[in-house]
């Protein structure tokens, strides 16, 4: 590619340059497809090349450091587990669980799973300012090393140095934690792919800046916020804190495609068949748009009462006329149970979307919450289960999460911070209720 090429401001596609450039630096695209050069710039490797324009970023002590983390080698081996593979009911399983540092783990899979997994799920730690996420780093690089490798001088590689391993829970120390998994979680996915991460309010802030760093603004889906607990907490010193968050990211925004939520018997029951239609069901909906428009004023008549209508100045047919009389003549227009109403479309079941899109509110009826996944961890391990994990994520969570992912048939999900296993679960319960072979792999 030239460099003219680099400094067009007005980029269109289909562009094979730009479609390269888009699928593996999709973090230098902004929101609404531009390629961003001086982003593209600082992710140039070349150490010799020094920019000293600025631009717009996440920056952060550490960042550096997180950046040669994502790319330094795995310095570990996977050791299958032999006993228990070779069991009987485990010889033809396709899930994976893999314990260990999930960096580590990550490097492995992007051997044999690059670009392979439809759906990625994690509920990383929340960094909430106390001991709950401390920083932990077994990396051990001397001054001299860092400041060759991340291409930084000795001053900044020695606070780095000094930071990393001083157990530190701030915003840097938590995005130092990141970055280098959600750099490989990219690799990961297939171009279709999409990654759900859970969060709370003290990083997702920051996560959505580097979620557009990593993955680039335009693949940004949604933030949704989920409601965690049934019942305020009236306790609460200001507000009562209900909500957590989902961010959604897709690999390549125009190759995704967003999954459709069961319609709900409420929307179902505002369709009905008086008049036996053999179209099955159907709902009222407007004729009359507003606004003038040529053509949009003509007379409408009752068949069978020989009545006539017109819509009022300031309004028009939403049909054009010839329009309006094929839908008459296929039977698609009511004027009410009695005969005596003003004209509707008939608006059918069968031709609705078998399905609705998901709210960006993930209330906990639909999608489970807190206390129901406690109750049911308890349920399967007693009263031992109180204590093992702080927090627990509902399966109808997850369950609700694949299908807006469009995870089917044999698709791949992945989970690098297992847990409790729920990601698991719920891909295996969810195979169990429809017959479907999705394969989970979780990284504990």
């Amino acid at each position: 590619m030239s460099h003219e090429q680099f400094l067009t401001d007005n980029i269109k596609l289909p562009n094979n340059d730009m479609e390269v450039l888009r699928k593996h630096f999709s973090q230098c695209f902004d929101k609404d497809g531009k390629f961003q050069f001086e982003k593209f710039k600082q992710n140039l490797t070349e150490k010799d090349i020094a920019f000293s324009a600025e631009s717009y970023g996440l920056d952060w002590l550490g960042k550096s450091y997180a950046r040669l983390l994502a790319s330094d080698p795995a310095t570990t081996l996977l050791k299958p587990d032999t006993k228990h593979n070779q069991q009987q009911e485990n010889i033809n399983a396709e899930n994976l669980l893999l314990k260990g540092d999930n960096l580590e783990v990550l490097k492995h899979l992007v051997g044999g799973y690059y670009q392979a997994i439809k759906m990625i799920y994690i509920d990383p730690p929340y960094n909430t300012g106390s001991d709950g996420f401390v920083y932990q780093d077994n990396r051990k690089f001397s001054i001299s090393e860092l400041s060759q490798l991340a291409g930084i001088d000795k001053e900044k590689a020695k606070r780095i140095l000094d930071f990393t391993q001083s157990k530190s829970n701030s915003h840097s120390a938590w995005l130092t934690f990141m970055y280098p998994r959600l750099y490989i979680a990219k690799q990961l996915l297939k171009d279709d792919g999409v990654i759900f991460i859970s969060i709370d309010d003290n990083e997702v802030a920051q996560l959505r800046l580097l979620m557009d760093e990593i993955f680039g603004e335009e693949n940004f889906v949604a933030q949704a916020g989920w409601q965690k607990v049934y019942s305020p907490k009236n306790q609460a010193k200001h507000l009562s804190n209900d909500y957590e968050y989902v961010l959604i990211y897709s690999k390549l925004i125009k190759d995704f495609q967003i999954g459709l939520l069961p319609r709900t018997e409420e929307m179902n029951k505002r369709y009905s068949n008086a008049d036996n239609d053999p179209r099955g069901p159907w709902k009222s909906g407007d004729l009359v748009a507003a606004g003038e428009r040529k053509g949009g004023h003509y007379i409408i008549a009752n068949p069978k009462t020989g009545k006539e209508y017109d819509v009022p100045e300031g309004k028009h047919w939403a049909y054009s006329e010839s329009s309006m009389k094929q839908l008459m003549a296929d039977n698609r227009i009511s004027f009410g149970i009695n005969g005596d109403s003003f004209p509707s479309s008939k608006q059918f079941l069968s031709e609705v979307k078998q399905g609705r899109v998901a709210y960006s509110l993930f209330s906990y009826k639909e999608f489970g919450h807190t206390d129901e996944a406690k109750k049911d961890f308890i349920k399967l391990f007693g009263d031992e289960g109180r204590t093992i994990f702080e927090t627990l994520k509902p399966l109808r969570l997850i369950k609700m999460l694949t299908k807006i992912a469009v995870a089917n048939r044999s698709d791949l999900i992945l989970d690098f911070f297992a847990g409790s296993g729920t990601t698991g679960d719920a891909v295996m319960q969810l195979n169990a209720e429809d017959g479907g072979s999705r394969r989970v792999s979780l990284v504990q």
